[in-house]
């Protein structure tokens, strides 16, 4: 799977800056602004909004790699997504992947092992994830209590695993390694 299909899952971007912090707006329907202008002002983004997105199971490595590419440090994507059976359940998985495998940012694991083994404390080596991740089920009064409602009273329509979304918080917490995280996320993809 190549990572450079990342944009075909998300369709246009929208980019606007509001009191100085820059948005990125990432959705499956076509968005422009109003000048036309496609192309991301600053090189990244303080927060990406992305709705719906994760239900293409074979789109989850290009989806991740372009959030790691976009933010910056510290920056935020904001994912509103239902469950869609196993879809949610296999993006944590692979992010808990990515994660993992690159706690120590820059070393394989083998580099790890030796530096371990060479220092009589482990402390020299700083965990490193590429993203803090919270996955929030009850963010909001009015959300529940809609969903809630729907439960009883669209029994016959509303489907939680389609309908309810859940929020997901990623915190960027280091530079994408375009190399070891790709792979990584490539190797994880591969193996599912």
């Amino acid at each position: 799977m190549s990572m450079s299909r990342c944009f075909c899952i998300i369709g246009s971007c929208k980019y606007e800056t509001i009191e100085g912090t820059t948005f990125i707006i990432i959705t499956t329907t076509t968005t422009t602004t109003t000048d036309g202008n496609t192309t991301p002002k600053q090189k990244y983004m303080d927060l990406c909004l992305i709705s719906d997105c994760i239900h293409f199971t074979n789109f989850h490595g290009a989806l991740l790699a372009t959030i790691a590419r976009l933010l910056k440090i510290h920056g935020k994507a904001i994912l509103c997504q239902p469950k869609r059976g196993t879809s949610l359940d296999l993006f944590l998985e692979l992010l808990r992947h990515v994660n993992d495998s690159a706690m120590y940012h820059g070393e394989d694991k083998e580099q790890q092992e030796q530096k371990q083994q060479q220092s009589s404390s482990s402390s020299s080596l700083k965990p490193c994830p590429l993203f803090q991740v919270q996955l929030i089920e009850k963010y909001d009064d009015t959300v529940t209590s809609l969903h809630e409602k729907s439960l009883i009273d669209h029994v016959d329509t509303y489907d939680v695993n389609k309908h309810y979304p859940f929020m997901l918080l990623l915190t960027k917490m280091r530079e994408y390694d375009e190399e070891k995280d790709t792979l990584v996320i490539e190797e994880c993809i591969k193996s599912r």
